[in-house]
């Protein structure tokens, strides 16, 4: 199955006007660390992750930080065959949470269900674009954070499993 993650939603998430299509189609899901790099463009490079950088059973190997007009890191990570399975963005600073989360909207309409943790302070929202799961998380003031990964692996929760 190919799954569509790109860079380029790394990269196309942050100019106001969404790019075209193809910037969807720079990586693909199990793509390997060297390819995705490759694919970016200059913008990834590979990181050595340290165990304290491993989330969902997955290992952080590259990352890279895009800016236009919207300051954003983004790290990738992959199962323990080297294939691509999760990407994280954040926004470099805590005041842009909004921005992104916007950005975010805009690129996929209203999202598919929003589910708070803990009044009106944490609170994730997910979508469902093709093959990709989106899920939003934030703790107002905080921090606030994406993770994209291929639909296939997220439960009925929203949770993403890698096994």
């Amino acid at each position: 199955m190919r799954c569509r993650l790109s860079l380029l939603f790394v990269l196309g998430l942050f100019c106001t006007a969404f790019p075209a299509r193809a910037d969807w189609q720079l990586t693909q899901w199990n793509m390997s660390r060297d390819a995705v790099v490759a694919a970016s463009q200059g913008s990834v490079h590979a990181v050595d992750g340290k165990p304290g950088q491993r989330r969902w059973g997955l290992d952080l190997a590259a990352e890279g930080t895009v800016s236009q007009g919207l300051l954003v890191k983004s790290r990738f990570f992959f199962d323990k065959a080297g294939r691509l399975k999760a990407v994280s963005l954040e926004p470099g600073a805590l005041a842009d949470c909004s921005a992104l989360r916007d950005r975010i909207e805009k690129q996929y309409g209203e999202p598919a269900d929003r589910r708070f943790v803990y009044k009106d302070i944490d609170f994730s929202e997910y979508w469902r674009a093709g093959s990709d799961f989106v899920r939003w998380n934030e703790s107002k003031g905080l921090a606030c954070f994406v993770i994209i990964a291929p639909l296939e692996n997220i439960d009925a929760q929203g949770a993403p499993h890698f096994n």
